[in-house]
C-alpha cells in the first residue's frame, strides 16, 4: 500500500514535471514566435531607413558630383553651366554653403547681380561669412547695379516652351502666375501636378508636386509652397528629387467639401481663399485649417481674383475692383468698365487684364493707362520691375519692360556707392526721361537720399565727370577670316587711337577666336597692344565666341566707375558663334551700367546695331576703319549722363558693426518722380579711445 502511494506520489510528482516542462517548452514557442516576429520587424524597419539613408547618401553624392562640375566649369569660364551645375548641386544637397558661394561667383562673373547677392546674403551669417562679407562689400561699394529694363515696351514672348524634363508644354492651359523673391515668377498649368518658375534671365525650373494645382504662393518665412486644389490646401516643401515619395513634401493637408476653390492669398496666420461655388472669400488658419470665416454677406457676382495689399483684401468681382478689410468687413469699390480675368497690386496702382488688354490704373480708378491690346487671362509684377503676363488659349507668357516709364515716372539708375574719407559717402546717379532721354541740369533740390528710410538732409550734388576723368576702353577683335582680311587696315586704325588719346587713359584688348586670349590693363601711350595683335592673330579661326568677349568685357568693367567702352571689331556673323550667351542680356548689361558700346561689322547685323545703338555707343561698317578720328570724336564726345551726389552719414552710431545698409535716391523733374534703391556695406568704424 505504501508502495502503491510513493509509486502514485512519484507518478504524480513526475505528471506535475511533465506538465510544467511541457507548459515552459510552450511558453518558450509561444516567446520564440514573437522574438522572431519582433525581429523581422526590426529588419524591415531596419530595411527601410538604411534605404533611406542610402538615398541620402546617393543625394549627397549627386551633391558632390555637380559640385566638382561646377568647379570645372566655372575655372574654365564657362558660367553657365557652372551655375547649371551648381544649382543641381544644391538641389541635392541644400545645405552646403560651399556650393551656394561657388554659385554666387558664377552668377557675378556672368553678370547676373541680383542673383549672386541674393546668394551671398543668403550664407552672409554661416561659416563662410569672412569671404562672404567681402565679397558682398565689394559688389555694394564699387559695383554698377540697377533693377530697370530697356525699353518701355514688350520686347519679346515666351510661347509654348518645351518644359525642362521631357517634350510637354509648359504653358499649354496657364491658370496662375505668382512672384517670389526667391523663386522669381512661378507659373503652373490648368489642373497639372507641376509648376516651374522662371528667373529674372529666363530660366526654367520645374518642381512636381502630385497633386492638381489651381493656384501656388510662396511662403518666404516658412520656406514652403501653399498649393491650392478645386477643394484642398497643402503645404508643399521643395526638394527629394521632386518625386513626393509617400507624401514627404506634403507638412500640412487640409481637405473641404462642397467648395470649388479659384485663387488665394495669405495674410499673417491666415488664408483669404476665393470660391467660386459660394461666390466668397474663404478664411483658413494655416496651422490647423480651420475655417474662421466667410465674407461678404451677400454673394458676389463672378469674382475672378484676389490679392493682399498692406492689410487691405481686393477681389476682382465681374468689372469691380472690391476692397475689404481683413475681418471682411466691406470699405469700398470702383469699377473698372472692363471685364478683370486677372489683377495684381503695385505701389499705389493696379496692372489688370481684362478681355481687351492689359491697363496699368490707379486704387482710387481714376488714371489708367494701357500697355497691350491681347486678352490676357492673369498678371503679375515682378521683382525685376517687370510685368509678366499670361495668356491660356495661346499658351503665352509675355513679358512687358520698365513699369516706371509705364507710369509715368523718372528712370532713375544708381550706379554704385564708394566710400572715400569716411564718413563721406558718393552716390553715382543716371537719370532718364520718359523717351530715354538723359536729363541734365537738376539740381540739388531735385534729389532726396534715404538711408535705411531714414532722410539724409540735404545732399551736395554736382553734375561732372571731375572724379571721372580718366577713361579706360575695352577693345575686342575677333579672329575671323573676314576680320583677318582687314587685319592690316585695322592696326593703324588702333595705332591713331592709342596715339591721340590720353597717356593717362587705359586700355585692355582681346582676341576672340575658339578661346579668349586677354591682354592685361595698360596705359594709352604704351603700344604693346599692337605687339600683342600681331603675335595673336596670325591666322584666323572658323569658330569664335564674340558675345563671350563682349559679356565679359561688360561685366569686367562692372568693377570700376570710370567712363568706360568698349570697342568691338567683329565680321557681324553670329551664327558661329558657340556662346551661350543671349544678345538681349548683353543689351541689358550695358545699357543698365552706362558702357557704351562701339561696333565696327565687316558685314551688317541687326542685333550688334541694337546693342550699339541701346548702350549709348555707335555702329560703324568697315569704312571706319579708315576714319579714325571720326570714332575718336564720337568716343570723346562729353556726354553727361551722371550726377555725383556726396553726402555725410549721420548714423554712425547706429552702425557700430559692418552692415548692410539700404539706400533710396528720389528724384523729381517737372512734377515726374523717380526712385531707385541700391546697397552698400557700411565699413567698421575704429571709437576713438577714452
Amino acid at each position: 500500500m505504501l508502495q502503491e502511494k510513493v509509486w502514485k506520489l512519484k507518478y504524480s510528482i513526475l505528471f506535475i514535471l511533465t506538465f510544467l516542462i511541457l507548459v515552459g517548452c510552450e511558453g518558450q514557442v509561444e516567446e520564440s514566435v514573437e522574438s522572431e516576429i519582433i525581429e523581422t520587424n526590426l529588419v524591415q524597419k531596419r530595411s527601410i531607413l538604411e534605404d533611406i539613408e542610402r538615398f541620402k547618401d546617393v543625394k549627397f553624392g549627386l551633391g558632390e558630383k555637380f559640385f566638382t562640375e561646377g568647379i570645372d566649369f566655372l575655372s574654365t569660364m564657362n558660367y553657365d553651366r557652372a551655375t547649371y551645375s551648381f544649382n543641381k548641386s544644391i538641389f541635392y544637397n541644400p545645405l552646403s554653403p560651399e556650393a551656394k558661394y561657388f554659385l554666387a561667383k558664377s552668377y557675378l562673373n556672368s553678370g547676373r547681380i541680383r542673383n549672386a547677392i541674393q546668394i551671398l546674403e543668403e550664407i552672409s551669417s554661416g561659416e563662410l561669412s569672412s569671404f562672404v562679407l567681402p565679397k558682398i562689400s565689394s559688389i555694394y561699394s564699387r559695383l554698377s547695379y540697377s533693377f530697370g529694363d530697356v525699353v518701355p515696351k514688350k520686347y519679346f514672348s515666351l510661347t509654348n516652351i518645351p518644359s525642362i524634363i521631357g517634350n510637354k508644354k509648359l504653358f499649354s492651359l496657364p491658370s496662375s502666375i505668382r512672384t517670389s523673391k526667391t523663386f522669381g515668377v512661378l507659373i503652373n498649368s490648368f489642373g497639372d501636378d507641376r509648376f516651374v518658375s522662371i528667373d529674372d534671365q529666363f530660366k526654367l525650373y520645374s518642381f512636381n508636386t502630385g497633386r492638381r494645382i489651381i493656384d501656388m504662393i510662396y511662403d518666404e518665412e516658412q520656406e514652403t509652397f501653399w498649393i491650392l486644389t478645386f477643394s484642398e490646401v497643402y503645404q508643399y516643401k521643395p526638394g527629394w528629387f521632386n518625386l513626393n515619395l509617400f507624401d514627404i513634401n506634403i507638412h500640412s493637408n487640409f481637405k473641404y467639401n462642397g467648395v470649388n476653390f479659384r485663387k488665394f492669398v495669405e495674410m499673417g496666420e491666415f488664408l483669404y481663399i476665393l470660391d467660386s461655388l459660394s461666390r466668397k472669400v474663404v478664411v483658413v488658419r494655416k496651422d490647423n485649417g480651420i475655417i474662421n470665416l466667410s465674407f461678404p454677406n451677400d454673394p458676389l457676382v463672378s469674382p475672378t481674383d484676389i490679392e493682399v495689399d498692406n492689410g487691405t483684401i481686393l477681389v476682382s468681382d465681374n468689372t469691380k475692383i472690391k476692397f475689404f478689410d481683413k475681418y471682411g468687413n466691406f470699405k469700398r469699390e470702383f469699377d473698372v468698365d472692363r471685364v478683370i480675368r486677372g489683377f495684381c497690386t503695385y505701389d499705389d496702382s493696379l496692372i489688370i487684364a481684362t478681355d481687351d488688354g492689359i491697363y496699368i490704373i490707379t486704387t482710387n480708378g481714376r488714371e489708367k493707362v494701357k500697355i497691350s491690346e491681347k486678352t490676357f487671362d492673369d498678371v503679375v509684377f515682378g521683382y525685376d520691375k517687370k510685368i509678366y503676363a499670361i495668356n491660356t488659349e495661346r499658351g503665352e507668357l509675355e513679358v512687358f519692360g520698365n513699369i516706371y516709364l509705364h507710369t509715368h515716372n523718372l528712370d532713375i539708375d544708381v550706379k554704385g556707392i564708394f566710400v572715400e574719407n569716411f564718413p563721406t559717402i558718393g552716390i553715382v546717379v543716371g537719370v532718364r526721361d520718359m523717351n530715354q532721354n538723359v536729363l541734365n541740369n537738376l539740381r540739388n533740390e531735385n534729389f532726396e537720399v534715404l538711408e535705411s528710410g531714414i532722410r539724409i538732409l540735404l545732399p551736395e550734388v554736382e553734375q561732372t565727370y571731375g572724379f571721372l576723368k580718366r577713361k579706360s576702353i575695352y577693345i575686342i577683335i575677333e579672329k575671323s577670316k573676314a576680320v583677318y582680311e582687314y587685319l592690316d587696315n585695322i592696326k593703324p586704325f588702333l595705332r591713331e587711337i592709342f596715339n591721340k588719346l590720353s597717356a593717362y587713359d587705359h586700355i585692355n584688348l582681346s582676341i576672340v577666336g575658339d578661346t579668349i586670349v586677354e591682354m592685361g590693363k595698360t596705359n594709352t601711350m604704351v603700344l604693346y597692344p599692337i605687339d600683342f595683335l600681331e603675335k595673336n592673330f596670325k591666322t584666323f579661326e572658323d569658330s569664335y565666341r564674340i558675345l563671350d568677349g563682349i559679356d565679359r568685357s561688360i561685366t569686367e568693367m562692372l568693377y570700376s566707375l570710370r567712363n568706360n567702352a568698349v570697342l568691338v571689331i567683329t565680321s557681324g556673323d553670329l551664327e558661329t558663334d558657340k556662346s551661350y550667351r543671349d544678345i538681349q542680356t548683353l543689351i541689358d548689361y550695358a545699357y543698365y551700367n552706362f558702357i557704351p558700346v562701339y561696333v565696327v561689322s565687316i558685314n551688317r547685323n541687326t542685333y550688334l546695331e541694337t546693342l550699339a545703338n541701346t548702350s549709348g555707343g555707335k555702329y560703324y561698317d568697315k569704312s571706319i576703319l579708315l576714319s579714325p578720328d571720326i570714332f575718336l570724336r564720337d568716343y570723346q564726345k562729353n556726354r553727361v549722363f551722371r550726377y555725383l551726389i556726396v553726402f555725410k552719414s549721420l548714423y554712425e552710431t547706429l552702425y557700430p558693426d559692418q552692415k548692410i545698409v539700404d539706400v533710396e535716391v528720389r528724384v523729381k523733374y517737372n512734377g515726374i518722380f523717380g526712385k531707385d534703391t541700391i546697397k552698400y556695406v557700411f565699413p567698421k568704424t575704429k571709437k576713438p579711445e577714452p
